[in-house]
């Protein structure tokens, strides 16, 4: 299973002990646990045909549960004497299994069947006494009682339950009549024949018989609090949480009578098989969403076609195996498997070993709900019985797509859930497939493999797909949510939870899984899912989506606004993040093209998730923006208001915030107006500016309570002022699922969106009201699509409508910023005025992320662009000044006593910028006349000595790939407990300054390897300028760099053939601008291995020309300046005619 996630599995088995009365039981007495079921001494023998070479002592498990043995042994006795010999045992019985004990022999006989324990003892083959002990402590005694589970006595034995057996030989044991009944009387219960062992792989013979009569279940008369009560959400900003399955606590007394006294009073069949009635599985599942026999008893029979294993964030593990009739109804409305809840009593090895087999099957039929608003999973759990059958035949899957069934591809339902139409219907089309073994033939990925290991496909290579996007992935539309996808889980496979590693493998969207995907289809998490077991997949990666990189400029007159959800950036003490910063700082730079104006969501605090009131950015910042330049980039700057400590919304204790970056080299100014805080509400002046910049846009109001407060900020670019609102709107969590009981799905929560829609809109329509020509953009990750409520009010209506840049032409084939299990969906957004679309020139969604897994991407969502030409203005666009809450400039002297403590200035947050001057001056306060206060005499008392402060690093060395970040952590402190502690490094950053102690992070953004033995240091500085330092090596490693082969083919033979290297890469900006070589070898590659760059070509192409029809590989190798390759192959298809 997924780590952190409730498992999909009914409750019943955790209950089922409390209603085992229910089952109607035999006259015959029922053993109640583990017996004797077979003893042997006659191994050792020399003569008399012995039948096996060895003794051994046969144990069986009577009951419906798995018995463990850890602790318990099997000791004997010879007839008449009072010591005893122990064979410890460990391991378990399954539930009507056999557990067959080797003990001591010869050479002469049969080989016993492998054995599940073995010892030593060596029995007499005519008389002794056994026991199966609960201890592993030899017995003493001749007719011990305690701690005596079971006994045997055959032959003259002095102790035995009732009367001995009859004497054995060495060709017979003493075998129990029926495994299943113990009457505590030797004699009767077991029959002396030929010995014939049998062991833990031997068929079950279950012994708890079915009910012949009607009983009335009365239920327990207190509230059982096993019930889950979590809710799997379809939040596409935060990690679907749910509570795991709990060990069910009930304090109810169950009182479950029998209402009719039952016929049955054999004792049961020995067969494997019972004689009860079957019932089959397509009449359980019947052609409803829900079965008609939920909470009856049935015995069913089927194949076992895989095995769902679920383990949660503890390690406990849930299991279950999927069963499916053999040959089916024929009705494609009815659903031919089930999925058998195990729970835990059964190892995953069990159930292992019964795929492919026919099982036998009784148990109680239950509908599970896994949280509010799922769909319920039918299932056989209770006290199961269950026989095997052997090996069955095989299942052919039904075939999903093109040859099989064909998905609806839009509706996923259209009639609230009244009506079972599995032909038009999505939910009621998995539903009749539910449980079965499915096949989907090359499927597209269009949901890249996430967190948990699973990704989504569609059948076909996409041919009957709708709403496909250049991209390849499957965008939604208004009435569309594309049924026609479907999940591909892993809990069919083994993924061992210590390691949270995923049995499927990292795809990309546009990947395609050659040949077929079969699995059983689940249902869990809210999402049809085939669990497929742990074969290998074939993919092809020919139309997988790459990265994009938006066009550059074509004017110096143009300015480009973005919008990026940067996905909790950053938690610092997350293992890989440091590769995050450096993806990110690289998406901006290169495939946005360096934006004028970003504004970038999500960035939390400088302590990450650590909930200690830190509420500041500034070190997260200032890595980011160091790493964009140091590759190349501008220098940004930034602004943002602080929040208050955990009123945000988000991740607990991340303080996620909505921030603008911008760059002053082409002519851009932010317009500082002093005066927002974090709950002090932005107004508007009365020529349609801002008051405050940066402000909070109605941060009180209760539509922004626990979310993000939006961010307003004024912008000045060749005359122009610009005013840009970003936003952070409420998320989708809590909303009902798109596979969900409720249709269609409450999404309760647009009510906050709605609302905050309306604020911000109220805004803009001050903004206008004074300038009705105003440059407005509202942009940022606004939680919804462009179809949706919250989006038309924001938009508004008439000459002050906002533009939505996705619903531009240039995008309409491309419209998405985010995939929620392979739903490509937009929630990103960038709004703009009327005057402002009279200046647009282009606009991009740059799809960089949301197509990727896991691990690979630098977030989850797609930025957007828009670039507006903005010609110098001969006459600039009003700018205020803000007098309405001033600056106040106090100078004191330093021997006066203060003339007044201005309290007026907010808690805004302005990185300082080298154009940025205060807009006002404050001479509302009066100037004061202090008088001196007279000069005392102080003889000062001996100063302490300064205790020097301490520094240490957690390495000598430090290794990084060249363009990487190089990090490393320590700690340092000061013995005197008032001492701040500075740290300052030579190369790169240090992160915690000014505490008396703690851990410090270093980071360096590297940009050239090879380079060796750089030595770093480290100083502490303390208040009283005492110091300390530290040192490592920083050693920089060169990485080959990257790109991809490429042919003009196929070409006829004798024909010429271009082959060349394009989308050439290197992580180091200096082997980039140096320039690559390249080898090419179309025939003998003999030359091609021995290329080094300066025998190279600076040439990326070359001509190739082949004779004979069919197939040619030719070979290429790209070269940076340090030496560092990489190998790349093209395959040259030449015509046969």
């Amino acid at each position: 299973m997924k780590q952190h996630r409730v498992a999909g599995f009914s409750l019943f088995a955790l209950v089922a002990s409390l209603l085992a009365g229910w089952w109607a039981a035999p006259t015959s007495a029922l053993s109640t646990s583990l017996v004797i079921s077979q003893v042997y001494g006659g191994g050792g023998a020399t003569s008399g045909s012995p039948t096996y070479k060895n003794d051994f002592i046969e144990l069986f498990n009577t009951s419906n549960v798995t018995v463990s043995l850890n602790g318990y042994s099997v000791q004997y006795g010879s007839a008449t004497g009072s010591s005893w010999q122990a064979t410890s045992l460990t391991g378990a019985v399954d539930p009507g299994h056999y557990f067959l004990v080797q003990e001591g022999g010869g050479t002469v006989g049969g080989t016993l069947p492998p054995a599940d324990a073995i010892g030593t003892l060596n029995m007499s083959a005519t008389a002794g006494k056994v026991a199966l002990v609960n201890s592993a402590t030899a017995l003493t005694g001749g007719c011990p009682t305690v701690p005596v589970v079971d006994l045997l006595g055959y032959g003259t034995a002095n102790c035995s339950e009732g009367s001995p057996t009859a004497a054995l030989t060495n060709v017979t044991a003493a075998t129990r009549t029926n495994s299943c009944v113990d009457t505590d009387q030797n004699s009767t219960d077991f029959t002396v024949i030929t010995a014939s062992a049998r062991n833990s792989s031997t068929p079950a013979n279950p012994c708890s018989p079915l009910p012949t009569a009607t009983n009335t279940l009365i239920p327990p008369t207190a509230t059982d609090t096993a019930v889950p009560t979590a809710t799997a959400t379809s939040d596409p900003n935060s990690t679907p949480t749910a509570t795991s399955i709990a060990t069910a606590t009930s304090t109810a007394s169950p009182t479950n009578t029998s209402t009719s006294t039952p016929t049955n009073t054999g004792v049961p069949p020995t067969a494997t098989a019972t004689s009860a009635p079957l019932t089959p599985i397509y009449t359980i599942q019947g052609a409803a969403q829900r079965s008609s026999l939920t909470g009856k008893p049935v015995t069913t029979q089927g194949v076992v076609t895989g095995v769902k294993v679920q383990t949660s964030s503890s390690g406990a593990q849930t299991f279950g195996f999927f069963l499916q009739d053999a040959v089916g109804d024929g009705n494609i409305a009815t659903s031919d498997a089930i999925l058998v809840y195990t729970g835990s009593s059964r190892p995953v090895a069990t159930l292992r070993s019964y795929v492919g087999h026919s099982l036998q099957v009784a148990g109680t039929i239950s509908e599970y709900v896994a949280g509010t608003g799922s769909s319920p999973v039918t299932e056989l759990g209770g006290s199961l019985i269950i026989t095997d059958l052997g090996q069955g035949p095989a299942i052919t899957p039904v075939v999903i797509g093109m040859g099989g069934w064909m998905p609806p591809t839009t509706v996923i339902d259209d009639d609230n859930n009244t009506t079972y139409d599995p032909t038009t219907d999505g939910l009621d089309f998995y539903e009749s497939l539910e449980s079965m073994l499915v096949q989907v033939n090359n499927g597209l990925v269009v949901g890249p493999t996430n967190q948990y290991g699973e990704f989504v496909v569609v059948a076909d290579r996409g041919a009957n797909a709708t709403g496909l996007t250049a991209q390849r992935s499957l965008a939604i539309s208004p009435n569309d949510f594309n049924p026609e996808r479907i999940m591909i889980g892993q809990d069919n496979i083994d993924v061992a939870p210590a390691t949270g590693g995923n049995g499927n493998p990292a795809l990309t969207v546009g990947d395609v899984t050659s040949g077929a995907v079969i699995g059983p289809l689940d249902y869990n998490f809210n999402n049809y899912k085939i669990e497929r077991p742990a074969t290998p997949l074939v993919i092809d990666t020919t139309t997988e989506t790459t990265p994009e990189v938006t066009a550059p400029l074509t004017s110096n007159s143009q300015l480009r606004v973005a919008s990026f959800n940067v996905e909790n950036f950053f938690n610092i003490g997350d293992p890989g993040e440091p590769q995050r910063i450096q993806r990110v700082a690289d998406d901006i730079r290169v495939n946005l093209g360096a934006p004028d104006v970003l504004v970038v969501d999500e960035i939390q605090d400088d302590s990450g998730r650590t909930d200690d009131g830190t509420v500041t950015a500034e070190s997260h910042l200032t890595t980011l923006t160091d790493m964009i330049k140091s590759g190349g980039g501008p220098q940004y700057q930034w602004r943002y208001i602080n929040p208050v400590n955990d009123q945000d919304g988000g991740e607990p204790g991340g303080n996620i915030r909505v921030v603008f970056l911008f760059r002053a080299d082409r002519g851009l100014t932010f317009v500082d107006k002093p005066g927002g805080g974090p709950t002090i509400a932005d107004s508007v002046n009365p020529d349609g500016t801002l008051a405050q910049s940066p402000g909070r846009v109605d941060p009180n109001n209760p539509a922004f309570t626990s979310s993000r407060k939006p961010l307003a900020g004024e912008f000045l670019f060749n005359g122009h002022d610009i005013i840009i609102i970003g936003n952070h709107w409420n998320s989708k969590g809590g909303d009902q699922p798109l596979y969900g009981s409720t249709q269609p799905p409450v999404q309760s929560s647009q009510t906050q969106r709605d609302q905050q829609a309306t604020v911000v809109r109220s805004f803009v329509d001050q903004i206008f009201a004074g300038n009705p020509n105003a440059n407005v953009v509202v942009a940022g990750d606004l939680n919804d699509f462009q179809f949706s409520p919250p989006l038309t009010i924001v938009k508004g209506s008439g000459s002050t409508a906002l533009m939505d840049l996705v619903e531009r032409p240039e995008v309409a084939n491309e419209v998405y910023t985010y995939n929620y299990e392979g739903n490509a969906q937009v929630l990103d957004h960038i709004l703009y005025s009327q005057a402002l679309a009279q200046q647009l020139t282009t606009v991009d969604i740059v799809h960089l992320d949301s197509s990727f897994p896991v691990g690979v991407r630098a977030s989850d969502h797609d930025p957007d662009v828009a670039n507006f030409d903005l010609p110098a203005s001969a006459t600039p666009t009003p700018t205020s000044t803000n007098t309405s809450v001033p600056t106040a400039t106090n100078t004191p002297s330093p021997t006066n006593t203060p003339t007044a403590t201005n309290t007026a200035v907010p808690t805004a947050t302005n990185t300082p910028s080298p154009t940025s001057t205060p807009t006002a001056t404050n001479t509302s306060l009066p100037t004061a006349t202090n008088t001196p206060l007279p000069t005392a005499t102080n003889t000062p008392s001996p100063m302490p000595t300064d205790a020097t402060p301490s520094v240490t690093a957690n390495a000598a060395t430090v290794v990084a790939n060249e363009g990487k970040l190089a990090t490393l952590t320590g700690t340092y402190s000061d013995a005197d407990a008032g001492d701040k502690v500075t740290l300052t490094v030579s190369v790169g950053m240090v992160t915690k300054n000014g505490t008396n102690s703690g851990t410090w992070r270093w980071f360096f953004p590297t940009t050239d390897g090879p380079a060796d033995g750089q030595i770093v240091t480290l100083t502490a500085t303390d208040s009283e300028g005492a110091t300390a330092t530290t040192s490592w090596s920083l050693t920089v490693r060169n990485v080959a760099p990257t790109a991809t082969l490429t042919n003009s083919g196929p070409v006829s033979p004798g024909d010429t053939v271009f082959v060349s290297f394009t989308n050439t890469s290197d992580p180091s900006s200096a082997d980039t601008s140096a320039g690559f070589h390249y080898a090419f070898a179309c025939g003998d590659p003999t030359q091609f291995y021995q290329s080094t760059y300066a025998n190279s070509s600076t040439t990326p192409g070359t001509s190739c020309s082949f004779d004979s029809p069919g197939a040619h590989s030719v070979l290429g190798r790209i070269i940076d300046k340090d030496g560092g390759y990489a190998d790349y192959s093209t395959v040259v298809r030449v015509r046969r005619h």
